[in-house]
């Protein structure tokens, strides 16, 4: 689970530099609206800020103290992939579309990735 963890976060890590590349400088021609270009610009942001949290969910995992938290890191950080995935997807999508089904989803993400932080916290309490 380490190494899906860590090529996650560099997967989104990938993702939120082309999307920041992208913003810079072709999504201007495509949002036609200021909340366009800040959806757009909350998804990559948010891409690059839970790519670094799967790094470190996966390096946290090796160490010898989080033994007693492993299936709780992992758990963690699934779920910071699948709601980045649901949050930054939908936001992305949502900047480019403009179809309000896309608005409807994001909110799910957000509650993943609230029960990814969680998690997280949960296993800080278990490592030693």
């Amino acid at each position: 689970m380490t190494s899906f963890l860590i090529i996650s976060g560099a997967v989104l890590g990938g993702i939120g530099i082309l999307a920041s590349t992208l913003a810079a400088h072709a999504i201007a021609n495509v949002c036609s609206s200021p909340v366009q270009a800040r959806n757009w610009e909350m998804a990559h942001r948010s891409w690059l800020f839970h790519a670094l949290v799967l790094l470190v969910t996966g390096a946290l995992s090796l160490a010898p103290q989080a033994s007693a938290a492993g299936g709780l890191l992992a758990t963690a950080g699934v779920l910071f992939l699948v709601g980045t995935i649901l949050f930054s997807g939908c936001l992305a999508a949502l900047a480019i579309s403009g179809r309000t089904i896309f608005a409807a989803i994001a909110p799910l993400g957000s509650l993943v990735l609230l029960a990814g932080w969680m998690f997280l916290v949960c296993a800080g309490w278990r490592i030693e």
